[in-house]
């Protein structure tokens, strides 16, 4: 799964090229802990399902939290997620650097 992941990430390249989506509004407060965290386990290929568990709550709080971060993000499903952090428009929401785990926030 993470795998097939990865490769559409990779093969979508023209995806980051396309016109920008609307990008989260100027001066947005970074996510709260509990919705960063989900943000980074959706990055990186995980369901909500997994992400709950990983995060030790029901798969129906977890949902409930994804509704509130795409709507801070401004996008509409997790592929625009993926989207609006591959081109750095996460930045203001994700903190300091927007970097994923494993990342260099340089």
């Amino acid at each position: 799964e993470m795998r097939l992941f990865r490769i559409v990430a990779e093969e979508t390249w023209w995806l980051r090229e396309a016109a920008p989506s609307p990008k989260a509004p100027e001066g947005a407060a970074a996510l709260p802990p509990r919705l960063r965290e989900l943000c980074v386990l959706l990055l990186m290929g995980e369901t909500i399902r997994a992400a709950a568990a990983a995060m030790g709550v029901s798969e129906h709080t977890a949902r409930g939290y994804a509704k509130s971060l795409y709507g801070r993000a401004g996008v509409g499903s997790r592929a625009e997620l993926v989207h609006r952090h591959a081109s750095g428009e996460l930045s203001p929401l994700l903190g300091n650097t927007g970097a994923m785990p494993g990342e260099s926030g340089a």
